[in-house]
């Protein structure tokens, strides 16, 4: 016999690498549609553009990029699965209230950051030029340091996400 918490592993690593694969499938056939000559130039072209204006490593940036997403689908995944085990431990209307839980989970944790960012605004001058005043330049380090930032506050909700999902696993649910 498997426990709970190893079944709700097993189901949160099949939905990451199923979402995984299904990016990298997404992006083979966009690259099948749309490479040929005229766009690859393009492409080599923005790429030579964007590493002249910056001052760091494209590849650095690129990373980050990717790993910011890639930790915001997960977090996207979790919250769907606080809202089903959360939804499913009552005993009436279990797919609204599942819905309904995702849905706040996700804005409550959103609304966290958002609050988080604007509170930054007080300590950085950065930050509020940024936010506030357009047209303002922003520094390839800074843009580095806010997507590390991004990725440390994903990693932290998936975390709390998933106990909170193992918690509510260990008093069971009723899935029909």
């Amino acid at each position: 016999p498997i426990n709970i918490k190893k079944h709700f592993l097993s189901k949160f690593l099949s939905a990451i690498i199923t979402v995984c694969v299904s990016i990298v499938v997404t992006l083979i056939s966009v690259i099948i549609m749309y490479l040929n000559k005229d766009n690859l130039e393009i492409l080599k072209q923005s790429f030579n553009i964007l590493s002249d204006s910056i001052n760091g490593s494209l590849t650095l940036l690129i990373i980050l990029m990717v790993m910011t997403v890639l930790l915001e689908v997960i977090f996207i995944i979790m919250v769907g699965f606080i809202g089903i085990v959360i939804g499913y431990s009552s005993n009436n209307k279990k797919l609204l209230k599942s819905v309904l839980i995702g849905l706040g989970a996700f804005y409550v944790c959103n609304s966290i950051t958002v609050v988080g960012l604007l509170l930054s605004t007080v300590v950085s001058k950065d930050m509020y030029n940024i936010l506030f005043i357009p047209n303002t330049p922003i520094e390839y380090s800074f843009v580095c340091i806010i997507m590390a930032l991004a990725s440390i506050i994903y990693i932290v909700y998936i975390i709390i996400l998933y106990i909170l999902s193992a918690k509510y696993l260990q008093k069971g649910i009723n899935i029909d």
